[in-house]
C-alpha cells in the first residue's frame, strides 16, 4: 500500500512539474503564501480554542493561475507543511491543490481547492504491531509511516489594495482525510493566511 501511495504521488508532483515548466516557476507576479492553523481530528468535539489544547500547524506554497481573469481565476497550488497533535499524530506534508476563486469590486474574495498529497504520520508515545508468528503486540520502531492526503478547501480573504501584487489576508478551512482510512488521520485545519508578492519586476 505505501509504494502505491507514493506512486500517486509521485504521478501528481510530476504533473506539477510539467505544468510549472509551460510557467515560471517563481519570478515576478507569484505569491508566497504563508497560513498558520489549528488542527483536530473529525472525531474530536469541533474546532474549539476556548476549552482544548491548540495542536499547532503551518504552511508555506505558492501557485500558479490558469487564467487571467481580474474577477475570477482558476488555479493550481502547492504547499509544504506539517502540524504537531500530542494526543493524536505530528505530521509533514506536501500537496498540490486545483482551486476557483471569486473576487469582488472591493476586494473580498472566496475560493475552493481540492487536491492530493502525500504525507509522513508519526504517532506520540510508544508504537506496536501485531506479530503473527508469535501472536502477539510487540514494540516496533516510530520511524512514521507514509500516507496520501486527499485536502479540501474553503476560504475567505481580502485583498488589501487596489494594485496587481497587493498582499491578501485569509481565513481557511481545511479537511484533509488520510488513505488509507484511519480514525487518526480525518484532519482538519482552521487557519489565517497571509499571500505576499516578494518578487520584484
Amino acid at each position: 500500500m505505501a509504494k502505491k501511495i507514493l506512486l500517486m504521488t509521485l504521478f501528481a508532483g510530476l504533473w506539477m512539474q510539467a505544468w510549472c515548466q509551460r510557467k515560471a516557476l517563481l519570478g515576478p507576479g507569484q505569491p508566497i503564501r504563508l497560513l498558520v492553523f489549528h488542527g483536530t481530528n473529525q472525531l474530536e468535539p469541533g474546532l474549539r480554542f476556548g476549552n482544548q489544547d491548540f495542536h499547532p500547524g503551518a504552511m508555506i506554497g505558492t501557485e500558479w493561475k490558469l487564467n487571467q481573469h481580474p474577477r475570477s481565476n482558476v488555479f493550481v497550488a502547492g504547499n509544504i507543511g506539517g502540524y504537531h497533535h500530542k494526543l493524536l499524530s505530528s505530521g509533514i506534508f506536501l500537496t498540490g491543490e486545483l482551486g476557483y476563486r471569486y473576487r469582488s469590486s472591493i476586494g473580498l474574495f472566496a475560493q475552493v481547492s481540492a487536491g492530493v498529497g502525500y504525507a509522513r504520520v508519526f504517532y506520540p508515545g510508544e508504537v506496536y504491531e501485531f506479530d503473527e508468528g508469535a501472536q502477539r503486540f510487540q514494540k516496533a520502531s516510530n520511524t512514521g509511516h507514509s500516507a496520501m492526503l486527499v485536502p479540501m478547501s474553503l476560504a475567505l480573504g481580502y485583498k488589501m489594495g487596489s494594485y496587481r501584487n497587493a498582499p491578501e489576508l485569509l481565513v481557511f478551512y481545511q479537511y484533509a482525510p488520510e488513505l488509507p482510512f484511519s480514525l487518526s488521520g480525518l484532519h482538519q485545519f482552521l487557519g489565517l493566511g497571509l499571500s505576499f508578492y516578494p518578487f520584484k519586476n
